[in-house]
């Protein structure tokens, strides 16, 4: 049984790990795409805040699709 436990312990320190690295990624996109927003927003490039937060949630949802098939 302690062989085991230590087992589900390694894969679950690994399956955290992977976690971590997938949500500072996502993070660090988020805050890029933030600042691109802004940038955008700031040439005067004409798309509005509406069509900005569909693209990012179109994102969004593409990731989380993405996810569940390789789940």
């Amino acid at each position: 049984m302690e062989i085991q436990m230590e087992k589900f312990a390694d894969k679950f320190g690994v399956l955290g790990t992977h976690l971590k690295n997938a949500q500072q990624s996502y993070s660090e996109s988020d805050k890029l795409f933030e600042e691109r927003k802004v940038r955008w927003k700031a040439c005067g490039c004409g798309t509005d805040d509406a069509a900005l937060e569909n693209v990012q949630g179109t994102l969004d949802f593409r990731l989380r699709a993405s996810v569940k098939k390789s789940t």
